[in-house]
């Protein structure tokens, strides 16, 4: 059976939570006798929003579809995401504002007859990304344009991450800057603590991720996306022959944007576990590209397949 570290073995914590210009950088590590593990904190009663370590809802592992229903509510339209459980405000909170103001808007602006709305996480609005193709707008989200948003993850004191709704991608962008925004509320589920389990199969080294299920293993050297994928499917490890090459909402998910982004060799927006690199993942619509992840950088791009990234293989659960 698949063995990983019985939380009852002692292990310890170490780090904290800190309260760094007005972000919080979480860099909890444990130990125990099958290997470092590594898990996200509870950021404790900041006043400031924290980054998301994590999708805190039920995260879609498949590409998202037509999974929307839109209710009228006193003249708004609000959607719920059957999938992931998140509600959202519809097409007609269609604004463009600065990162500070969305902060405020969402925290103080009734809609649909609620109150408690919030600048979506990084996880939370690439949910809504179509990764599959290269179409736009790159979401089937009732109403959406090919525009920019805002989450509430910042990268530093001038950065905050945004998704583009155009091409799918996740990148940085300027603070004082515009964007639009689509406050969101519900999801928030409490996350296993810990969340990453790395241990050993036999004589094998594998991760696995209790939230999605999702088992993974970095593999040396680098790749371009057709040895990738024939290297994956290929592969014996662990005791497993179902192994193949993340989706790039697989991929995406274990982005953790709680880590310091000091700079590309010290730090990764990603668990530890993980380590630092850019990582292939499935091909998009078109043909000669393929989706990357950079998590040194916790952002989501494209590139010609021919390029060489690092690889990350990975199997569902049992």
């Amino acid at each position: 059976t698949d063995t990983v570290c019985d939380l009852s073995d002692a292990c310890f914590l170490e780090g904290s939570c800190e309260q760094q210009t007005g972000m919080c950088w979480a860099a909890p590590a444990q130990t125990c006798d099958l290997g470092p593990q590594v898990s996200p904190s509870g950021c404790g009663a900041l006043t400031s929003p924290c980054n998301s370590g994590g999708p805190d809802f039920t995260w879609p592992t498949t590409e998202p579809s037509a999974n929307y229903t839109v209710v009228d509510v006193a003249g708004e339209d609000v959607v719920t995401d059957t999938v992931t459980g998140l509600i959202w405000q519809g097409d007609n909170s269609q604004i463009s504002m600065s990162w500070a103001d969305a902060l405020t808007y969402c925290d103080t602006t009734p809609f649909g007859g609620s109150t408690d709305w919030r600048v979506p996480s990084q996880h939370e609005l690439m949910s809504l990304i179509k990764f599959e193709s290269l179409i736009s707008p790159a979401s089937d989200f009732p109403g959406v344009t090919t525009d920019i948003y805002w989450t509430r993850d910042r990268v530093d004191t001038s950065h905050a991450y945004s998704v583009d709704f155009d091409t799918g991608e996740v990148d940085q962008r300027i603070i004082p800057g515009s964007a639009y925004i689509r406050c969101v509320r519900g999801g928030q589920l409490t996350m296993p603590d810990p969340r990453y389990l790395r241990g050993s199969l036999g004589a094998d080294e594998v991760t696995h991720d209790v939230y999605t299920g999702l088992w993974w293993l970095k593999v040396s050297g680098n790749r371009n996306y057709d040895d990738a994928v024939a290297y994956c499917v290929s592969l014996e490890h662990a005791g497993h022959t179902d192994w193949r090459l993340p989706t790039a909402a697989e991929l995406s998910s274990i982005i953790d944007n709680t880590r310091p982004l000091e700079n590309y060799v010290a730090s990764a927006a990603i668990e530890k576990t993980f380590g630092i690199s850019k990582s292939i993942t499935e091909l998009v619509g078109d043909a000669t590209q393929q989706w990357f992840v950079t998590f040194a950088y916790g952002t989501v791009k494209t590139s010609a397949k021919t390029a060489n990234q690092s690889l990350y293989c990975v199997r569902s659960a049992d």
